[in-house]
């Protein structure tokens, strides 16, 4: 009975220290409820395009930006025999420094167009990949999602109010249902500021069809 304030006091130091655990994951995407089964350890949520999955002390937090593009800042926490990426997410910040939006027709021989916002002064570049990754760096800079081999496809930099990447889908049968994902960076140059990494677009290059223009 003696050493039971202490025990409660170093409860609440730990407890205190485990609360300001800074954070070693920023991660930009859109947020969904983790689909029936699926799932990752404590996960309620998970990012689009990818098998980052989430979960908050407060669920509320992740409900109330449901299809929204954020940015989370959380904590990786390890799920034991499981391979997939748990955030335990402590911030959001909505909207997020750096998004990219992909529209057009997903077709060989069709026009498709990405936005990366925002614009203003910066410099910008995009890449895709035929798998997803998962590959923090700083909380600041955000988690590149793409597997290797990638492939730069896009760069440049100018005063828009948001870069735009247009380009033909190779007329190629051979592309057909393959899953294909995109990754953007940017960094505002006036002044110079430091990298920013968007959420991930994932396409299906479909076997036919009208070619739609690109509408975003």
């Amino acid at each position: 009975m003696r050493h039971r304030p202490l025990t409660c006091l170093l409860v609440l130091v730990a407890a205190a220290v485990a609360q300001s655990e800074p954070p070693d994951v920023g991660i930009t995407g859109v947020v969904i409820p983790t689909p029936g089964p699926i799932g990752c350890g404590l996960s309620t949520h998970l990012l689009t395009c990818t098998d980052v999955f989430l979960y908050a002390d407060d669920p509320a937090k992740l409900d109330a930006v449901v299809g929204h593009n954020v940015k989370l800042l959380g904590n990786e926490v390890p799920v034991p025999g499981v391979t997939c990426h748990l955030i335990k997410v402590s911030e959001v910040e909505e909207p997020p420094p750096a998004t990219l939006v992909a529209c057009g027709s997903f077709v060989p021989g069709c026009t498709v167009k990405f936005v990366i916002c925002p614009g203003g002064l910066s410099q910008f570049g995009l890449w895709v990949a035929l798998d997803q990754g998962y590959k923090p760096i700083t909380p600041l800079k955000g988690t590149w999602l793409l597997g290797e081999p990638f492939f730069l496809i896009a760069l440049g930099f100018d005063g828009a109010a948001c870069h735009e990447v247009v380009f033909d889908v190779p007329a190629m049968p051979i592309l057909v249902d393959v899953p294909v994902w995109f990754q953007a960076a940017r960094r505002e140059i006036g002044p110079v500021g430091p990298l920013q990494l968007t959420n991930v677009e994932c396409v299906t290059l479909q076997p036919g069809g009208p070619c739609v223009s690109p509408g975003c």
